[in-house]
């Protein structure tokens, strides 16, 4: 346990010094606006909290994982069901680093894992993504656990229109979404949705999972590798 008063100014100062001096792999935020459980109602709006999240997000020495907490993962009431989490994939070093993380909790028996590959139409994506889905592959396989519940889907997107009603269409089926902030930048897979973002911490795809229009009221992990 570490405490630590200082200025909101210098906040991010301080935990970018202790990730380091800890050798830290990941830090951990929640992001600044909250929900009620299962709704749309804002019970609250901390700008000082989203000040924090972007200049950490700046300085980091290590990876930081940004958490929108829309409601409990695992209910009380049903802590013997499983928790259903969505990796979303495109490519890139922020969703290699949210591979990392999911692939950790698939460890526990009780996590249901679906990796989402979101694959761009155009030939030279899908050339630059081809390695990445490979990756995606070599993990699953070389790594078989007993109880391994997780599987891949592949869809195939043309623009951000159809990324929007893919995500969309598998909105209730999921308890937990995770992201790289930076999945799909400069591909196909988000054109369009970048005019539509919030949030520019969460990045285009997080930002739509975490929007008010968004019918899912599952959480959302946003990943972002050291730079």
């Amino acid at each position: 346990m570490f405490t630590s008063l200082t200025s909101a100014k210098e906040m991010h100062e301080q935990i970018c010094w202790f990730a380091l001096s800890q050798g830290s792999n990941l830090i951990l935020l929640s992001f600044h606006r909250t929900w009620e459980p299962n709704g749309n109602v804002i019970i609250s709006d901390d700008q000082t909290l989203r000040s924090l999240n972007l200049n950490v997000l700046k300085r980091a020495p290590c990876s930081v994982g940004i958490f929108v907490y829309r409601k409990p993962i695992w209910q009380t009431k049903a802590l013997e069901s499983p928790c259903r989490v969505c990796l979303i994939y495109v490519g890139g070093n922020d969703d290699k680093e949210a591979l990392a993380l999911a692939d950790h909790m698939r460890g526990n028996q009780q996590v249901i894992l679906t990796v989402l590959r979101l694959i761009p139409t155009s030939h030279a994506d899908e050339s630059s993504l081809r390695i990445h889905s490979q990756m995606v592959d070599m993990n699953r396989h070389e790594d078989q656990r007993p109880g391994d519940k997780s599987t891949i889907i592949d869809w195939t997107v043309g623009d951000g229109t159809e990324t929007s009603k893919i995500l969309h269409s598998v909105s209730y089926d999921y308890d937990l979404f995770i992201v790289g902030r930076r999945s799909g930048v400069g591909t196909t897979v988000t054109r369009g949705l970048g005019d539509w973002m919030e949030f520019e911490e969460l990045g285009v795809i997080g930002d739509l999972l975490a929007s008010e229009y968004f019918p899912s009221r599952a959480s959302v992990l946003v990943v972002q590798q050291q730079e």
